[in-house]
């Protein structure tokens, strides 16, 4: 064989690896860019539903003391989840249709599960009460804590998502975690990194018909 005919062998081979290559990068590419905006979508789902845990000054916030599933969970830990979605749906008044608080609650909670009747729950600076179809509030007086928090970290698969928040309140400039242990003398612009020591609370969530519905909470 000359060297001519080797030469022209040898092109072909090298181009034929080059688009082979460029191929297997691009399929490898693909695949690498769909994970992450799966790994996107999953961050911003758990951020969301970390976020409609809202309220803070002047709330009522019970401590998750052991782990239960939701229908064992006490109705204040759940009143607070459901107020935090009521605030993003806009439906927080003097004056509240029990409509509305179902369909509020239905967004992150099973129909079951969702109480359905209530008094004296303090959500920012209300009291405010369940009876028959309506819900009423009246304004109250705040004590001087202030609850804080932030998304500890979070897990997911095809069913569930489950996130972990650190949270602790903040009390005459000082930061406690949840069953009043001293943490620090407040200071905001490291607020987010002292919450580490802050009390660990799970919420785990189960997919419904495209939202996310809690299904049990623990503490750590």
């Amino acid at each position: 064989m000359d060297k001519k005919r080797v030469g022209i062998i040898t092109g072909i081979i090298i181009i034929l690896i080059l688009v082979i290559g460029l191929v297997v990068y691009s399929f490898v590419g693909r695949k690498e860019e769909k994970k992450q905006e799966n790994t996107t979508v999953k961050h911003e789902t758990a951020e969301k539903l970390y976020k409609g845990q809202d309220g803070e000054t002047c709330t009522e916030v019970t401590i998750v003391s052991h782990n239960a599933k939701v229908s064992e969970t006490d109705d204040k830990v759940l009143l607070y989840l459901i107020f935090g979605q009521m605030k993003k749906d806009k439906v927080l008044g003097n004056e509240i249709t029990k409509d509305d608080y179902i369909k509020s609650a239905e967004k992150i909670l099973k129909n079951e599960d969702i109480p359905e009747a209530f008094e004296d729950y303090v959500y920012e600076g209300y009291a405010y009460e369940l009876n028959g179809d309506q819900l009423t509030r009246k304004k109250v007086k705040c004590d001087s804590k202030k609850y804080v928090s932030k998304l500890y970290g979070y897990s997911n698969n095809e069913e569930t998502l489950t996130l972990n928040v650190k949270a602790g309140y903040i009390e005459n400039e000082t930061l406690y975690d949840l069953n009043g242990k001293e943490i620090g003398t407040y200071q905001e612009d490291e607020l987010n990194e002292m919450l580490d020591q802050g009390t660990l609370q799970v919420y785990t969530y189960q997919t419904q018909n495209g939202d996310y519905q809690l299904e049990s909470v623990s503490v750590k």
